[in-house]
């Protein structure tokens, strides 16, 4: 029975029953019946790439109604812009972005879910250790805004 992503992946490994076009498909899909839509104000683009190694699924997202990021994190970038990268404001830049608060509070809630929706499909049962990988698909869920 199939349960998930990872068991209709599951055969000869290294290679995949759904291709990273299927799967791409599928984001899509999942993207546009969450509302995330030109109509709504988003510009979100999913592109797959082969070489090879495997494959790559990108999602960016290059608009969105509202901002990104928090005025906070926004004057501290545009500080440490002016003040040629002193350390302890990268060193507060760091801190928002490891914390994660670096985003909106509406603008982490889409950030989470594409994430969601990203890794829903991917698997991965690699081990670096022994420099053997496995995996369905490589990629990023990134902003161009």
């Amino acid at each position: 029975m199939i349960e998930t992503v990872q068991d209709i992946n599951k055969g000869i490994p290294g290679t995949s029953i759904i291709s990273a076009t299927e799967i791409a498909k599928l984001i899509r899909a999942d993207i546009k019946a969450i509302g995330l839509t030109k109509k709504n104000g988003f510009k979100i683009s999913v592109t797959t790439d082969k070489f090879s190694g495997g494959c790559a699924i990108d999602v960016r997202v290059a608009a969105m109604p509202f901002e990104l990021y928090t005025q906070e994190y926004l004057e501290l970038q545009e500080e440490y812009k002016n003040n040629w990268g002193d350390p302890s404001l990268k060193c507060k830049i760091y801190s928002l972005e490891s914390e994660n608060t670096r985003y909106n509070p509406k603008a982490k809630v889409i950030v989470e879910t594409l994430e969601h929706i990203y890794k829903s499909y991917s698997y991965s049962d690699s081990d670096s250790q022994v420099d053997y990988f496995n995996t369905n698909y490589y990629g990023a869920v990134s902003f161009d805004i």
